[in-house]
């Protein structure tokens, strides 16, 4: 898994994970002692915080134009996302 990577590069506060066969996401979250912290969001109006580039999202509108097939097969499940913090 490229979070497996991902976790080790410094800069890195955020992480967001989008699927690509329903409405869902999960937001890995870099706590100040380093451990990285998972929230997960199923509901269309769960909002998702990412403080790192200083915006807030609903579930809903990241997957405002999307149509989710029944049965569709996916060569790959995830499209990943990933913020840098804000510039200082």
């Amino acid at each position: 898994m490229k979070f497996e990577q991902y976790r080790h590069v410094g800069s890195l506060r955020e992480y967001l994970l989008l699927t690509s066969d329903r409405a869902h996401a999960d937001v890995y979250s870099r706590q100040a002692d380093g451990r990285w912290l998972l929230t997960s969001h199923d509901k269309p109006e769960d909002i998702l915080v990412l403080e790192s580039v200083g915006t807030q999202i609903a579930v809903a509108d990241l997957y405002e134009k999307v149509d989710f097939p029944a049965g569709l097969a996916m060569a790959w499940r995830f499209r990943t996302l990933f913020f840098e913090p804000k510039s200082a």
